[in-house]
């Protein structure tokens, strides 16, 4: 396959590589992009898709089961396609790379929601962008409803798509601008965009039949200011078993740069040894000395916040942002298709077609075994005789308006999970509780640290110093630095005062999970990632506080 244009690298994006082409319903042809592209494109954008049945899943009345119905599925891409209607199926889909998945790509189905249409949406800090898949049927059916929604239509910076349209504009051999050319480029004019020339200009479509002749129905619209570096590119020599050729477009989307890369240190690799070993180094060093006003405390949590923040920064590396999982292609299927291209003979790409399908078989074997056997977990593989989900694309909705802008998102989740902010609260309901008798505090033991510690989790997602429980579960092993940190604990209380640093937190909203749709508010839920050293210190106080109390009397022990 072309590799040109080339996506963007280096953790940053300005453009997206996009890629069309009418894949004919070949499901073969589809699974060799999806492995040939991952490394050069951002978008796959398809039209008359191969929307057949995969397979067969559990059914509680057909003794055969019942029918899976997709398309290829692939680990580094997103798989954006609007589900069957009415027994309508899509003709159209896009697959988005997952070094897009920070841009939380989206289908729009507010606009017009048909078979023939695909609004493909990408997020961005300051805007969002409008991408346009189509497919013309004889009817003409989507450049109609495009023209009669023009006026609600949001602004697109590219348009493409199999549109089934002769024209003298864009097909040197024909000599006719029929009225839905005409109709598709005043429509590409109300969008303010332009049919782009391609840069090797030739046929898009070139039929199986010989006696046929080729013509070009292809097309890519973008805005008018696009350089010559993004005109389209048409990759003659790449298009079969389909009979229409593929075209790649490098799209702007923004003038500054995006970052698609994040800062981590990677588990279990020697980064994470280097950095345990120097922040216990660091922790073991630090001289807490006397406690006993609320500027030590404060200076001494600072000076905690600054061993873990310059030993992170100190072994941190950048990574690409993808969720890459193990692929199922192998030498066997990269010999087979080569050995198509070199020869374009319909039994080779049967042989690929075959190679591919045991490459497949192998690799979920083995995956079972692994499940099954060596982890011994048979129950993991219930999912997958499950009914496939399609991934959430949609946008959220609220009262009845879709989401497509950071100030509406931002507004639909803050009257979510913030209603009651700002309630007053009566705290004279505790006058009515009698006082009891003094106690004295007991200091948190290094046995308290160790057991609240081991019920944390080892999944949990970091806060703001980095820090997970991974960490202060091997930092604390150490009798040194555990000491400093009781210390540092039993004199906030004894001072009552809590250092700014434990209190910093986060606040992320997260779907709910195995929901068949994301798009209202209410399927995702908040949490707050709390700064972990001072969560830690709450629940040994949690612990002590329960275990003190029914020690009194003050809570039955039951």
């Amino acid at each position: 396959m072309s590799r040109d244009p080339t996506r963007s690298s280096g953790g940053v994006i300005r453009d997206v590589c996009i890629f069309l082409q009418n894949v004919n319903k070949n499901y073969a042809h589809v699974i060799y992009i999806l492995e040939a592209l991952k490394n050069n494109f951002n978008v796959l954008f398809f039209q008359e898709l191969p929307w057949r049945i995969i397979r067969q899943t559990v059914s509680m009345t057909l003794e055969e089961g019942n029918n899976v119905m997709g398309t290829p599925k692939y680990p580094d891409w997103l798989y954006m396609v609007r589900p069957p209607t009415n027994g309508q199926n899509p003709h159209l889909m896009a697959y988005v790379h997952r070094c897009l998945a920070m841009l939380h790509p989206s289908i729009r189905w507010d606009i017009i929601d048909h078979c023939n249409l695909l609004v493909l949406l990408l997020f961005m800090w300051c805007r969002v962008v409008n991408l346009l898949n189509v497919y013309l049927d004889n009817a003409h059916m989507a450049i109609n409803l495009l023209t009669q929604e023009v006026n609600t239509l949001p602004a697109f910076i590219y348009m493409e798509g199999d549109f089934n349209c002769h024209s003298e504009v864009w097909d040197l051999f024909y000599t006719l601008h029929p009225l839905v050319a005409q109709c598709l480029m005043e429509l590409a004019l109300d969008i303010r965009l332009e049919w782009a020339h391609p840069s090797n200009s030739e046929l898009t479509h070139i039929p199986h039949n010989p006696d046929l002749a080729g013509s070009v129905i292809d097309l890519v619209f973008t805005a008018p200011t696009a350089s010559v570096s993004g005109l389209p590119r048409l990759d003659l020599d790449q298009c079969r078993p389909s009979d229409h050729v593929p075209i790649s477009t490098l799209v702007p989307i923004s003038e500054s740069e995006i970052r698609v890369s994040c800062m981590v240190i990677p588990r279990e690799f020697p980064e994470e040894s280097g950095f345990l070993i120097d922040l216990a180094t660091g922790l073991r060093s630090l001289d807490i000395g006397d406690l006993s006003s609320s500027d030590q405390i404060k200076a001494a949590a600072s000076a905690v916040a600054e061993v873990f923040s310059s030993t992170w920064n100190a072994h941190v590396k950048e990574v690409i942002v993808t969720e890459q999982s193990q692929s199922w292609w192998n030498n066997d299927c990269s010999a087979a298709i080569t050995r198509y291209w070199e020869s374009r003979d319909p039994a080779n790409w049967k042989a690929f077609h075959k190679t591919s399908c045991l490459a497949k078989q192998h690799f979920f074997d083995d995956c079972i075994q692994e499940v099954t056997v060596e982890n011994q977990r048979p129950w993991d593989l219930m999912a997958w005789v499950k009914p496939c989900q399609l991934p959430p694309c949609k946008a959220i909705s609220h009262r009845g308006k879709s989401c497509h802008d950071i100030d509406a998102l931002w507004g639909v989740l803050d009257q979510t999970y913030n209603a009651a902010s700002g309630q007053p609260c009566d705290v004279m309901v505790l006058e009515e509780l009698s006082l009891l008798t003094e106690q004295d505090w007991v200091p948190f033991s290094v046995l308290e640290a160790r057991e609240a510690l081991s019920a944390c989790s080892s999944c949990s997602s970091p806060s703001l110093d980095h820090v997970i429980w991974v960490y202060l579960k091997e930092l604390l092993s150490d009798d040194a630095i555990v000491r400093k940190f009781l210390s540092l604990a039993d004199v906030c209380l004894a001072v009552r005062y809590w250092p700014s640093h434990f209190k910093e937190s986060v606040s992320v909203i997260i779907p709910k999970l195995s929901k068949p749709s994301y798009s209202t508010p209410k399927l995702f839920r908040p949490i707050v990632l709390l700064n972990t050293i001072g969560k830690l210190v709450e629940k040994m106080l949690s612990r002590h506080l329960q275990f003190d109390s029914i020690k009194y009397g003050i809570f039955h022990s039951n």
